[in-house]
């Protein structure tokens, strides 16, 4: 929901004057980068967040937020993913 450049929207987290330099300093590179990793796959990237974690062999359990049922619904489907090998490889070059 932020953009490289934009300032956040009314109403969101990061939306106060105070956090500006947070979306200023955001590594954007690396963030239009797994966007498009998820896109690819027909995949958000909050599911990218989800099920990246999820494939980590030292992580049990993701827990994540949500604020909604709708929150909740999606990341009840970003969980589903189940990254292969392929993947796996795939974003820890992203991430690397």
């Amino acid at each position: 929901k932020y953009k490289r450049g934009e300032k956040a929207a009314a109403g969101t987290r990061l939306s106060g004057d105070r956090y500006q330099s947070w979306l200023e300093n955001a590594d954007w590179d690396t963030i239009d980068a797994l966007t498009a990793f998820g896109a690819e796959r027909g995949h958000s990237l909050l599911d990218v967040a989800i099920a990246g974690l999820a494939a980590r062999p030292a992580v049990a359990s993701v827990i994540a937020g949500a604020t909604s049922a709708e929150q909740v619904q999606s990341n009840a489907v970003a969980g589903a993913w189940e990254f292969g090998a392929e993947e796996v490889a795939a974003l820890d070059t992203l991430l690397n």
